[in-house]
């Protein structure tokens, strides 16, 4: 779709996964500028593979709020934890791998799951076509399909809540198309909000020796407590009560950090707001409130003209007219 090119794929598709296609493009052609439908003449359907009752359950898990809380609340259910480095984990840092591998055995041990490692360099192949935004789901489901002779159902946890949707890799609308004849892919998680993921899982230990959220990693940090990721989900601890608890991040959470976080994605600004009104409501100190409250106001201009522009999108009627009033016309 990005190259604009046919595709004619090696061999005949799964009937299941065929039937979606024409939808998958939709979700595609929506979101990402530039790319081009396939022609759907182009593939054959195979024979769909019959359910055997494989009797296994996996879930793609980081460490991370989203795979916890899909842990967490299907822990009965789910029969395997998928740790694929390569995915958040970039291949040449062996030191953080190491590091995030002993601590996922460990949850895997004391959970009673099993637990598949695999590797791969998808991650550098697809920044150079759709990155890896818009990428890592399609990768999450072509891993699924490497493990399918072994499950019957692949939980791939959501970064998203039904509230606040946008487009993305992996989505509530996109991750079930994936799936196959004999292999259900589902999207996990996207009836709670993250304040709620996160007051969910931090009532087990293990998730407060182990948490890890950070996508930065400076000099292969575990969690780096500086970065936006590691802010909010530090700040998400506190509003439940849980930050004191946690033993992955070493540095404290600073209300002068909070306010010079530069808001500018449309989901960091609903996980802010979300968190203050929380705090709010819990009656936390007013300094952590007001520091929140600075970060949502503190945006330049530019990044102000982003956000309307992103609202235009959904709300194009009034967007637009702020829009004009901002610049005069």
């Amino acid at each position: 779709m990005k190259k604009g090119r046919a595709y004619r794929a090696p061999q005949p598709l799964d009937p299941r996964l065929l039937a979606s296609f024409e939808q998958i493009q939709d979700l595609y052609l929506a979101w990402i500028p530039g790319v081009t439908r396939l022609p759907a003449k182009a593939l054959e359907a195979a024979e769909p593979r019959a359910r055997t009752g494989k009797n296994r359950v996996a879930a793609f898990f980081s460490g991370g709020v989203d795979s916890f809380y899909t842990l967490m609340k299907r822990r009965e259910e789910i029969t395997d934890l998928v740790f694929v480095h390569g995915f958040d984990i970039r291949l040449e840092d062996e030191k953080l791998y190491r590091e995030t591998l002993a601590m996922i055995e460990r949850i895997a041990r004391e959970t009673g799951k099993n637990l598949i490692r695999l590797e791969t360099n998808i991650r550098p192949v697809l920044d150079s076509y759709i990155g890896w935004d818009y990428g890592h789901g399609p990768s999450l489901a072509a891993t699924a399909y490497l493990l399918s002779d072994q499950f019957d159902k692949v939980y791939i946890p959501s970064s998203q809540d039904y509230t606040h949707l946008f487009a993305f890799g992996s989505h509530p609308l996109l991750d079930p198309l994936w799936s196959l004849s004999d292999l259900d892919i589902v999207n996990d998680g996207a009836e709670a909000r993250r304040i709620r993921k996160v007051e969910a899982i931090a009532r087990h230990q293990i998730v407060l020796d182990t948490l890890r959220v950070c996508w930065m990693n400076p000099d292969s940090a575990y969690n780096c407590c500086r970065c936006e990721k590691c802010h909010r989900t530090m700040i998400a601890l506190k509003v439940a009560g849980a930050l004191d608890k946690c033993r992955t991040f070493p540095e404290p959470l600073r209300n002068e950090n909070i306010r010079a976080l530069k808001i500018v994605a449309t989901n960091t600004r609903s996980f802010m707001t979300e968190s203050m009104r929380e705090a709010e409501r819990r009656g936390l100190e007013p300094a952590f409130i007001k520091a929140m409250g600075d970060a949502l106001k503190g945006q330049t201009k530019p990044q102000r003209f982003v956000n309307n522009m992103r609202r235009a999108i959904s709300q194009p009627r009034r967007a637009m007219a702020k829009i004009r009033r901002k610049i005069g016309l």
